[in-house]
């Protein structure tokens, strides 16, 4: 999938340019990333951009910005955890 592709290749370009301190383009990166996470529908791939971006705005001092995207992170991990209960339901309900 190309648009999980890009979410990955944006998301650690937008790491790797914050570590290196171009906070302005690494913001650019990571909201690509995102978006194309986004377009992918993957909610690992969501989740890592949420995560990338929380570490972002938290390494550059903008506590509203980390906290909107923890909580973002948060309700995508509950998400995760509950699709994996609900498969590990069925695959027992299978057996």
């Amino acid at each position: 999938n190309e648009s999980y592709d890009l979410a990955t290749n944006y998301t650690n370009l937008g790491q790797i340019l914050g570590k290196q301190g171009n906070q302005a383009e690494a913001k650019t990166a990571l909201r690509k990333g995102l978006a194309f996470a986004r377009q992918s529908q993957s909610l690992e791939k969501i989740k890592d951009s949420y995560q990338a971006l929380y570490d972002f705005n938290k390494s550059i001092g903008k506590s509203d910005s980390a906290l909107v995207y923890l909580e973002l992170l948060s309700g995508v991990e509950d998400s995760i955890f509950n699709l994996q209960n609900a498969k590990a339901i069925s695959d027992a309900e299978a057996k």
